[in-house]
């Protein structure tokens, strides 16, 4: 697994003798991590990560969502009222995570899950480079977060619902853009990526 660069911390003034202080020279922003063409090549980019004791059976997925040159990780919660919730945390340390979720989400409204969230998946859903993640609920309409220009993400109830098990991404077409493969017990169906976040999910 490639070795990415920490994120360049803030520099500070240095003295410098009879001119007083002056910057440092800029660092350079860390490079992004790349989303990958497949949400299956995206999980398979973040398998050696630790994982926070509180993702355990529950639906978990990871990506540059912070855009800091490592991997985060998106995850489902228990809001204070019981029901489920988004959530992105960021590395902190050695198997340690921050919920940083406030920074990408613009409200708690953004945080709305399905009450029964099975599986979530990176891919790039709109096209700018940056992950997206989408969220398979069983017997509800399935969920995206999409990246938005400000840096954060937009919560986007996708309209198609089934009891669906399981899902995988990617350009099914060739199109350009990432489709999304929903399996429901003995029937599968494929939702057509309009570029945007949003889906198709008509038959052709």
């Amino acid at each position: 697994m490639k070795n990415w660069d920490d994120p360049a911390h803030p520099s500070a003034p240095v003295a410098t003798g009879t001119h007083g202080l002056q910057p440092r020279p800029a660092q350079p922003r860390a490079q992004p991590v790349p989303v990958l063409g497949t949400s299956w090549h995206n999980r398979q980019l973040a398998a050696a990560l630790p994982l926070p004791d509180s993702s355990a059976d529950r639906p978990i997925t990871a990506g540059d969502f912070f855009q800091e040159g490592q991997l985060a990780l998106f995850t489902v919660v228990a809001a204070a009222d019981g029901s489920m919730a988004a959530a992105f945390l960021a590395r902190v340390d050695a198997g340690l995570w921050a919920d940083r979720s406030a920074e990408l989400l613009a409200d708690a409204g953004d945080r709305r899950l399905c009450a029964s969230p099975r599986q979530a998946l990176t891919a790039d859903l709109n096209r700018d480079g940056r992950p997206d993640v989408y969220v398979v609920c069983s017997n509800a309409s399935h969920v995206a977060f999409v990246s938005h220009p400000d840096g954060g993400y937009r919560r986007l109830d996708t309209g198609f619902s089934a009891w669906a098990t399981h899902a995988e991404a990617a350009d099914v077409d060739g199109d350009g853009d990432i489709d999304v493969f929903t399996v429901e017990a003995a029937r599968a169906q494929v939702l057509w990526g309009r570029g945007d976040g949003s889906f198709d999910d008509r038959a052709r």
